[in-house]
């Protein structure tokens, strides 16, 4: 779903909003749980990374269902309900359908069949059988990288952080997925060399165990296998497409980094305001970019640039804008006010010469009044 609206247009740093908003069903309206992200707003590479549910019911909805269920046909998921329910995986499919349908992006955008036989051949060597092994298309290569880079985050830092507990160190992607009641868990994984999947659940579907979450119980599996099976394989990744730029990026709004996202205000998980940089590098298709500069942080710079003129002036606090893990962007403290500089002598006696019109301090930063003859 998540590449479906990258090949319609979507970017990583596309912000999902109204996340708290009820999608419209014939049986009225419906607002899953989730248990990873509280806030209104999130980008997708974090609601992919942290695995939301209300994010990914709500990109299904932005993107159409019918496109949604046509792209899982086309990578090898087929027979998927037309429901909104469908982004939270309330399709039946076996866990081939699941290791083929993430083929693409471990494969640079090509999808073969699956095949238990490759060849066969009698005692002469005279071939027999030989499986067909040619691939086809199905996503663009640039959709593949993202999809990549974005699942990247999933292993490193999301919902599958235990494989690296587990000793796997070779750079991977993957995604995570606990159905109703726990009944069923999956993951599947890739590195450039090999794609996996493995699947826990019982034949008549009941609970595995409480909150038997996949991170947790089919994870640790996938990382044992995996550091066997890739010993030896150099730790590599994939080369961005030719048409792929790389942007620093606000994670909190989205847009271009600008003034103030090097050092923005939170307040962490016990209360204490912490400054943080919620800057980081984004890649985008060429052209997709964003041009405007983050406005979130960009008003809590020029409150502390108003408030270093004097420190009399209050600091108003910008809208409240919640980032993925929903906590509040506060104000900065205002900077001290600046050091007065002398001015050098302007004739010969610097007591009885007229002295120059001293420039505000923003008018110091932004280059204003600059060769202003004194006035007499």
């Amino acid at each position: 779903m998540y590449a479906a609206a990258l090949e319609q247009g979507f970017t990583p740093a596309t912000v999902i909003d109204h996340l708290d908003a009820a999608i419209s069903t014939p049986q009225g309206g419906w607002t899953p749980e989730d248990e990873h992200v509280n806030g209104p707003t999130i980008i997708l590479r974090a609601a992919l990374r942290t695995s939301s549910n209300r994010a990914a019911v709500r990109v299904l909805d932005q993107i159409g269902i019918g496109r949604a269920v046509q792209f899982a046909e086309s990578v090898g998921v087929e027979r998927m309900p037309s429901v909104p329910s469908l982004a939270l995986g309330s399709g039946e499919v076996t866990l081939e359908n699941l290791v083929m349908a993430y083929m693409p992006f471990a494969a640079g955008g090509f999808t073969r069949k699956p095949t238990g036989i490759r060849r066969v051949e009698d005692e002469r060597g005279t071939v027999l059988y030989e499986a067909d092994s040619s691939a086809r298309r199905v996503i663009s290569e640039t959709t593949a990288f993202l999809m990549a880079d974005m699942l990247q985050d999933v292993v490193d830092s999301g919902t599958a952080a235990r494989a690296r507990g587990e000793g796997f160190r070779l750079p991977a992607a993957g995604k995570t997925g606990t159905t109703n009641d726990f009944a069923d868990a999956w993951f599947v994984g890739f590195t450039p060399h090999l794609l996996a999947g493995v699947w826990v659940g019982l034949d008549r579907p009941q609970t595995i165990l409480p909150r038997g979450f996949a991170g947790d119980l089919v994870v640790p599996l996938w990382a044992r296998f995996m550091r066997m099976a890739t010993r030896g394989d150099k730790a590599d990744w994939y080369v961005p497409p030719a048409n792929i730029v790389r942007v620093p990026i606000c994670r909190i709004s989205g847009q271009r980094a600008g003034l103030g996202c090097d050092g923005a205000p939170v307040v962490n998980g016990i209360g204490e305001v912490e400054f943080q940089s919620s800057v980081y590098n984004e890649y985008f298709v060429a052209g997709t970019e964003p041009i405007d500069e983050c406005q979130v942080h960009r008003g809590v710079f020029l409150d502390r640039l108003l408030a270093s003129e004097s420190t009399q002036i209050p600091v108003e606090p910008p809208d409240t804008v919640r980032p993925p893990d929903s906590v509040p962007i506060l104000p900065d403290p205002p900077f001290p006010p600046p050091t007065a500089e002398p001015l050098p002598p302007t004739g010969p006696s610097a007591e009885d010469a007229p002295q120059p019109k001293r420039r505000s301090f923003l008018a110091r930063l932004f280059g204003l009044g600059r060769g202003e003859k004194p006035k007499k």
